[in-house]
């Protein structure tokens, strides 16, 4: 992981310290520092955005912080104590990516999951981990699985789902149901990557490439209507869901379209005429896909940065007076 220098004009407060080092990570977890040793003066501090930023050692600053800790906390606490330990003394992070190991990796191969065909190797898949709120109102943990480009805008999706309090019922990486999609989604489990053909086609879906997600299939589910006229809904249990899209209900992915686009997914399956895929939001096309993974992944992640940011400037300075079609307006004259 890296972390990066802020320059002097970025303002904090130093406490009851002489000297202290001062340090605001760039991670929302300190994932990167539990391989790490604190030694010395060293002072962490979280800002209320969540974020964590790193800077050269200040004095008589001030900057708004939620979570303080300092020397002498860290000398009661351990002077050479693995820093894991010490996030766990932060307030809980909303979401946490890791790369799959050798292990899920093995196991997803042979479970079919993951092939020597498929467009993204495991190696390049991470997990993300996220605070999501059920249909109860509960709060709970889940993990979703995507190519390792779209992670950070991925996190921050479910981030700000969680702060919207929009409901899901699970999240869970497709391995748990086997690879089965269909399970999944009578489970109606979120989820991101599977490395499968699209159903009505012989082409890779975008979910092999971990670049689309299917949110709450019950509420948002999958129909195809076949050359004979026969309709199939996926699941089967949502065809009263699907009978009116305009009915208010909770874990309607239209009335989050416009945070799933903010960060980068801007093409929406409910806008299809045949399949239908409500429940379904990709990164773009092929092209732009095969783009970022030609990239190495820094410019990647940087340019998919830049792709949602050019979304977000789009949604903030335009007229249209009604969100849902400010969000579709912009989501298309940003699509690539």
């Amino acid at each position: 992981m890296r972390f990066q220098k802020k320059s002097a004009g970025f303002r904090i407060k130093k406490p009851d310290t002489h000297n202290a080092n001062v340090w605001l990570f760039t991670e929302k977890r300190c994932d990167f520092l539990r391989q790490t040793i604190i030694l010395g003066k060293i002072l962490i501090i979280k800002a209320k955005s969540g974020n964590f930023f790193t800077s050269a050692p200040l004095t008589g600053y001030h900057h708004p912080s939620r979570c303080l800790m300092t020397e002498s906390m860290m000398k009661l606490t351990a002077f050479l104590l693995p820093v894991s330990l010490l996030c766990s003394a932060l307030p809980a992070a909303q979401a946490a990516i890791t790369p799959l190991s050798p292990d899920t990796c093995r196991a997803m191969t042979a479970l079919g999951i993951i092939t020597a065909e498929n467009p993204v190797p495991c190696e390049r898949l991470v997990n993300v981990d996220v605070r999501f709120i059920t249909f109860e109102g509960e709060t709970r943990t889940g993990t979703i699985t995507v190519t390792d480009i779209i992670a950070p805008e991925t996190e921050a999706l479910f981030d700000e789902l969680y702060r919207q309090k929009f409901p899901l019922h699970s999240v869970l990486p497709i391995d748990a149901f086997g690879g089965d999609d269909e399970a999944s989604m009578a489970a109606n489990n979120t989820s991101a990557f599977n490395g499968r053909r699209q159903a009505s086609q012989k082409a890779w879906s975008k979910h092999a490439y971990g670049m689309a997600i299917d949110i709450n299939p019950q509420q948002n589910p999958y129909r195809f209507r076949e050359k004979n006229g026969r309709v199939t809904i996926s699941p089967p249990q949502s065809a009263a869901a699907l009978t009116n899209r305009e009915n208010i209900r909770d874990g309607k992915i239209e009335t989050v379209l416009p945070l799933v686009f903010r960060h980068g997914f801007l093409r929406w399956g409910g806008e299809w005429k045949n399949p239908v895929d409500y429940q379904h939001a990709e990164v773009g096309s092929f092209t732009f896909i095969n783009h970022l993974l030609s990239l190495p992944l820094p410019e990647a992640q940087a340019q998919y940065s830049a792709y949602a940011a050019r979304y977000r400037n789009c949604f903030s300075k335009s007229k249209t007076p009604d969100e849902q079609l400010r969000a579709r307006q912009c989501a298309k004259k940003v699509l690539r």
